[in-house]
């Protein structure tokens, strides 16, 4: 495995091959998960599976919040293709990504979350994605990283946020795709997200939902829309 290698790869050979391996596997027409019914699914899930190994053992080397950073910045030209089936499977990585780093956090207090903002703005406008699975696994991300966020505060891992609680009840509203409950249900997330988000990381969450404003998935950039200005109704006073 490439983890096992000694020395480390260097960061931009470890790219490049993280690069390649995503593009051999988010690359695949959507009838590579079995959708023509000729058995390629258990392959296909072999080769994920494979995949998601990969990307945790790799992000197992830098368990830090930059780690997580570099490896969701992998996925990012994915989470925000024009193909839906690509989204879907950029958005199950990074929800892989996060629960692995969420339950291999060791806390450090000298080390602050200090790009919550960036990480919450790249997931949270596929809260409207047009694809159901996406908008869900979408949530899921947000719900993990505000979490990680309370760990970093000190809170214990099983510790329940009520605030934070609220976007799994959120999460049952993004099944409709009617445009009025989706738009809605994005503008409650938003609220979640500014009464959890510490101040320094407002202009960063702000900043990365602004590049969503031109996203391909016009359900993201509707979003991003409800969202910037559900954030700065809420916290535009910081």
């Amino acid at each position: 495995a490439l983890d096992n290698l000694e020395p480390a790869l260097e960061e931009q050979t470890q790219a490049d091959v993280v690069h390649s391996c995503l593009h051999s596997v988010m690359a695949l027409p959507p009838e590579a998960e079995g959708g023509d019914g000729v058995g390629r699914e258990p392959l296909y899930l072999d080769t994920v599976c494979a995949l998601e190994d990969l990307l945790t053992r790799l992000l197992r080397q830098n368990m830090t919040p930059q780690g997580l950073q570099i490896m969701v910045e992998h996925l990012s030209p994915w989470i925000k293709s024009p193909r839906g089936h690509e989204r879907a499977r950029a958005l199950g990585l990074g929800a892989c990504l996060l629960e692995f780093f969420q339950e291999h956090l060791l806390v450090s207090t000298l080390v602050p979350f200090h790009n919550l903002g960036l990480l919450v703005g790249l997931f949270a406008p596929r809260c409207a994605d047009t694809w159901t699975t996406t908008r869900q696994k979408a949530v899921g991300c947000v719900y993990s990283l505000l979490y990680l966020q309370l760990g970093y505060e000190g809170f214990s891992r099983d510790h329940r946020d009520d605030v934070a609680e609220r976007l799994l009840t959120l999460q049952d509203g993004l099944v409709n795709a009617d445009p009025t409950i989706l738009f809605h249900t994005c503008h409650s997330i938003a609220q979640v997200i500014a009464k959890r988000l510490p101040s320094d990381q407002l202009i960063s969450l702000l900043l990365t939902v602004f590049e969503s404003l031109g996203d391909p998935d016009k359900n993201c950039s509707r979003a991003a829309t409800v969202m910037i200005n559900c954030l700065l109704k809420e916290r535009g006073n910081v």
